[in-house]
């Protein structure tokens, strides 16, 4: 799933369209197209593509397309340094060649971390034959009519025909990863010089090991879509259940997995910052049984569906029913008490002239001291009080920082 950001527009600019000539003689110049296209597949579903001579797979990064001297348009203000957050999409934008000839694409982040756009996949690529020299497989090329595209590639996926012209579309997967469609547009009539106009590769799904998210949603509406997403992703974080999160191929499970552990060791710190104790100051042990300690915790947290309203544009609100663990009015006071016991234990103890190690180890010692107490509270730690929040929701997804403030509200973090 996805988000979308937009690059701003600082001005206007105006296009020449500079058709590419065909050559004094038809025959070498389709000799010429031929002797190009034996290097890439003859199957269109391949994903291969020449873009002025220039070998592509869709999808490719847009290094590759910048690499062979392409440039992304100078009427963005904010092109240099355009960062997109993971499973976030750009709009669409130009790339020039040297000759001012542009295609048109957009970019998506499916990494875990931000990325800048150079580093994203291209998503979409709309290319104009008017505009640059484009060949398909089979030498498929602009002067190419409707009858001749079909004899080259047989019957499309979809055929979709309108008065004088026809769209052709062709659907593919890239190992099992990612769903593609071709959609090419042919002018239908005998006197167009050159009646294929333009192609366009798109990603429309995203999946894993064969399951796509496409398939998994199929027959929900959009508010059972934005259950099962928001369902899998919470299961996955606080219970470590993220077995249909992998099932609806939005997630592989090492990635599931690096999810639940980094809520987990997230909360552990919360805790021990809570309790006032350093993550790194303590030792590797201690700072494992309080991750263990913190499974525990969110194992508690639950959610409920006030309301539901999402359209199948993907776009609507949620009223979540949230309820928070009530861990630190359970442990506040007997922490008192502990504390206690740990200053009467280092009474006389010069904490400022101790050396770093010596302080390290009485806040593990601490440390220790705090999780014993919590541990024999767990029974009375609930989450029974539900806090009512709203959210939008765009694509059927919630933003990273709305998930954030949800995690905070459901483990009940102290900042």
């Amino acid at each position: 799933m996805k988000k979308i950001l937009v690059l701003a527009m600082c001005g206007m600019l105006c296009f020449a369209s500079t058709g590419c000539n065909m050559g004094s003689g038809e025959d070498k110049e389709a000799a010429r197209i031929q002797e190009l296209a034996s290097n890439i597949s003859t199957d269109i579903k391949s994903g291969e593509f020449l873009l002025d001579n220039v070998k592509y797979s869709f999808p490719m990064n847009l290094q590759e397309l910048l690499d062979n001297g392409w440039t992304i348009s100078t009427s963005y203000a904010n092109k240099d340094g355009f960062v997109l957050e993971p499973n976030y999409a750009s709009n669409d934008f130009e790339l020039f060649n040297e000759d001012e000839d542009f295609i048109r694409v957009s970019v998506i982040n499916f990494s875990d971390k931000d990325a800048e756009i150079e580093e994203c996949l291209v998503e979409r690529i709309y290319m104009s034959t008017t505009e640059v020299d484009v060949i398909l497989p089979g030498g498929v090329y602009k002067h190419y009519k409707p009858a001749e595209i079909e004899a080259v590639y047989g019957e499309s996926d979809n055929k979709k025909a309108d008065t004088g012209s026809v769209d052709y579309n062709f659907t593919y997967s890239v190992d099992d990863q990612y769903k593609c469609n071709i959609t090419m547009n042919v002018i239908d009539n005998d006197y167009t010089i050159d009646p294929f106009t333009s192609v366009e590769y798109s990603i429309t799904d995203v999946g894993n090991n064969g399951v796509f998210y496409s398939d998994y949603s199929e027959g929900k509406d959009g508010n059972q879509i934005f259950q099962a997403y928001a369902d899998n992703i919470m299961n996955a974080s606080y219970y470590g259940d993220y077995a249909e999160y992998v099932k609806s191929g939005a997630s592989t499970e090492e990635e599931a997995k690096e999810l639940y552990e980094s809520m987990t060791d997230y909360y552990a710190d919360a805790i021990l910052y809570y309790i006032g104790v350093k993550s790194e100051s303590v030792d590797a042990d201690t700072k494992a049984q309080y991750v263990e300690f913190a499974k525990k915790v969110m194992a508690k947290v639950k959610w409920e569906y006030e309301d539901i309203t999402v359209g199948q544009t993907g776009t609507g609100i949620v009223r979540l029913q949230l309820y928070p663990v009530n861990l630190y009015d359970v442990i506040q006071e007997p922490l008192v008490g502990t504390l206690q016991s740990f200053q009467e234990k280092y009474a006389g103890v010069d904490v400022e002239a101790a050396l770093q190690e010596e302080q390290a180890a009485m806040e593990t010692d601490y440390a220790k001291m705090a999780l014993e107490t919590m541990e024999g509270l767990l029974d009375q730690v609930t989450a029974d009080t539900a806090k009512s929040e709203m959210y939008t929701i765009e694509n059927y997804v919630l933003t990273q920082d709305q998930w954030n403030e949800i995690d905070n509200i459901l483990l009940n973090v102290k900042e």
